[in-house]
């Protein structure tokens, strides 16, 4: 009669293919990985290059804003009289009276920029002096507190 007993045939071959499903599964984690990393840091490329884009479309219009309001001012040194013909030129600022502020917002690919400016009114500083941005996406993230993202704003 033969005894059953129990043999390593077979044994070895198991645990080769073991080793090499589990090796194949770690490399498939690892490119799926690398691949999210690739994607993301596409996205973040594309985010910077085009927060930089619309933070110099800002300066410009600053500039622009800027001397347009001194140029006006030559004729006029009143800078109460100035600013209703001022704003009637550029319907897209909001001022507010009270606190003496310019606000536009300026919208470029899918970042949103808003512009807060203080209008100065002594004659040996500038005209316009820029108080804050607000960087925000289409979905609502602010960039806006000390350059970390801040969720809704």
């Amino acid at each position: 009669m033969k005894s059953r007993s129990v043999t390593l045939f077979g044994l070895p071959t198991l645990l080769t293919v073991f080793i090499v499903i589990t090796v194949l599964s770690f490399s498939t984690l690892s490119l799926l990985s690398a691949n999210s990393d690739r994607n993301a840091l596409r996205r973040t490329t594309g985010l910077i290059a085009t927060s930089y884009a619309i933070s110099t479309m800002a300066e410009e219009k600053l500039a622009s804003l800027s001397a347009e309001l001194s140029e006006m001012m030559e004729n006029e040194p009143n800078i109460d009289e100035v600013l209703p013909s001022f704003l009637n030129k550029h319907p897209e600022i909001t001022y507010n009276s009270t606190i003496r502020t310019l606000e536009y917002t300026l919208e470029f690919s899918i970042l949103r920029l808003d512009v807060k400016l203080r209008v100065n009114d002594t004659g040996d500083s500038p005209r316009l002096t820029r108080i804050s941005y607000r960087l925000t996406t289409e979905n609502g993230q602010d960039y806006s507190e000390n350059g970390d993202p801040v969720w809704g704003g």
